[in-house]
């Protein structure tokens, strides 16, 4: 079925037994499915160079949508495969970078469990861990940089802690990095 897309139209289209599309006839690519359980799904149809391989991206459902901001997307997605962008590995990047742990995250999930049945010192280990880097432990495990544990390593030395204190913080931030590095966090 072929028509333009419009609050109205989706308000008044119906469930079948089966799925069935409504393509827009203003915006080529622009499609709304409606489920047989009555769900309504804005969708965006495209080509990419190269491939030529028909794919699909899925912007949302109506409500919260409205076919206005469906619509929008949809132009933006056409944009990016304008660009040579697909828009589907952009969206699973984002969906990557979402998933990625702040080192709290790290050491409460995944370095906790871990240290509580490997280490002897665990407890000890992870509370130095919370205590000593409590200004970056809501930084996300792949935006923390050299510089910065440079920097807060002068820092700890210039407030007057003795350097093998310091190192033997670090050193237990080294051991949580290299698991976090080993399991691909």
């Amino acid at each position: 079925m072929k028509a333009k897309i419009t609050a109205q139209l989706v308000a008044a289209l119906q469930p079948a037994e089966r799925p069935y599309d409504v393509n827009d006839t203003d915006l080529r690519g622009f499609q709304l499915r409606v489920h047989p359980s009555g769900t309504k799904t804005f969708l965006c149809f495209y080509r990419l160079r190269g491939n030529g391989r028909k794919n699909r991206y899925v912007i949302g459902r109506t409500p919260p949508l409205t076919p206005t901001q469906a619509r929008d997307e949809a132009k933006k997605v056409l944009g990016d495969v304008a660009r040579g962008i697909d828009p589907n590995e952009a969206k699973r990047e984002r969906q990557r970078e979402q998933r990625k742990p702040t080192l709290s995250q790290f050491l409460e999930e995944h370095y906790g469990p871990w240290a509580g049945t490997h280490l002897g010192t665990a407890e000890m280990t992870l509370a130095r861990l919370r205590h000593s880097f409590h200004d970056l432990l809501d930084k996300r495990l792949d935006s923390l940089t050299a510089w910065q544990l440079d920097k807060w390593k002068s820092n700890r030395l210039k407030s007057g802690t003795k350097a093998s204190t310091v190192n033997r913080e670090m050193a237990a931030l080294r051991s949580a990095l290299t698991k976090a590095v080993e399991w691909d966090h």
